[in-house]
């Protein structure tokens, strides 16, 4: 049995399905930074501005997450 948050575990299925949604990619970075777990948001948020191409919404997503990770 996974120990995983299950809006976390919820938004990967998602993802899963649809990997090149990308509002709901940075929802699911988002969600990961609320929980604590940044290094995972930075992943995410790195895919989904590569997806999306110059936004700045998840540019503040990433800074905060690399934040968080004292970088």
């Amino acid at each position: 049995m996974s120990d995983e948050i299950p809006e976390v575990a919820a938004l990967r299925a998602a993802v899963s399905v649809s990997p090149e949604n990308v509002p709901l990619r940075a929802h699911l970075a988002a969600t990961l930074l609320k929980y604590g777990q940044a290094a995972e948001a930075v992943t995410e948020y790195r895919e989904a501005l590569r997806l999306a191409g110059d936004d700045s919404a998840l540019k503040i997503g990433l800074a905060q997450a690399y934040d968080r990770l004292g970088k």
